[in-house]
């Protein structure tokens, strides 16, 4: 199939901005309503379970091992649920982060393997360095804005 009868949404820049400029709203939207169901989620928490936390006590509930609300005399302990969520997360970091970190990185269309030098700058700048990479970030985009100032 050569390059004429194959149609790609990333054909042109035009195509590619729109592109973008969709991903970025649908992205945008996602995350507020993620944002709004984790706050929502922890304040219902927060309201429906202080009375619970009142009543048992903070240490009872973190630090106990039993988990039995329903007894004679109920015990809300939830240590090895926080215990196993710690040990999940540390694996999932272990297994997770080397395969991100090992694999090859796609930079504008082009492999760059991790070995790579240029790599290792990108990460460098663009991942330690944050108010640097939000300072070129502003200064590639003052060109333009200084320019939609001038034709208004």
């Amino acid at each position: 199939m050569n390059s004429q009868t194959h149609a790609s949404v990333m054909g042109n820049r035009k195509n590619r901005a729109v592109v973008e400029t969709v991903a970025q709203i649908v992205f945008t939207i996602c995350a507020f309503f993620a944002v709004l169901a984790v706050v929502s989620i922890t304040l219902y928490m927060i309201i429906s379970g202080t009375p619970a936390i009142m009543k048992v006590g903070l240490g009872e509930i973190l630090f106990g091992t039993e988990w039995m609300p329903t007894a004679a005399d109920p015990k809300f302990g939830i240590l090895w649920v926080i215990l196993t969520s710690i040990v999940g997360t540390t694996l999932a970091i272990l297994l997770g982060v080397p395969i991100g970190v090992l694999t090859a990185v796609i930079r504008d269309g082009q492999k760059l393997p991790v070995t790579d030098q240029r790599y290792r700058l990108y990460v460098h700048l663009w991942c330690d360095l944050f108010y640097l990479r939000a300072a070129v970030l502003w200064c590639r985009d003052l060109p333009g804005r200084i320019k939609r100032k001038l034709c208004q």
